[in-house]
């Protein structure tokens, strides 16, 4: 289950996607941060996400630009990323700040 930006009590690994208002941009970004090589969608990021093998939290920086301008494709990342967080308790998504500027945590 995705959860409110709060860097406590995760798995250590910690890598951040900053997103943007762009499905394909944002989809480019989380994969890179994920470990997926090349261009995916979102089918591509599903089968990645259940094929991780070390536990892993993505710190979703910038998704309310996202969620504002284009609701349906943030609603479309976030359906793919708390499915692989609901399945895989060593996989956390977290909604983090608008931005990383002056964030220590990032």
């Amino acid at each position: 289950m995705s959860h409110p930006f709060t860097p406590v009590d995760v798995p250590e690994k910690r890598v951040v996607a900053e997103l943007s208002e762009d499905l394909v941009e944002s989809l480019a970004r989380v994969g890179e941060a994920v470990g997926l090589e090349g261009s995916a969608g979102l089918d591509e990021l599903t089968d990645h996400l259940a094929a991780l093998t070390e536990p892993t939290t993505l710190v979703l920086v910038g998704w309310q630009r996202m969620a504002f301008a284009e609701p349906g494709a943030w609603a479309a990342l976030r359906a793919v990323l708390e499915r692989a967080a609901d399945a895989d308790e060593n996989f956390v998504v977290l909604h983090g700040p608008i931005s990383r500027d002056g964030n220590a945590a990032l």
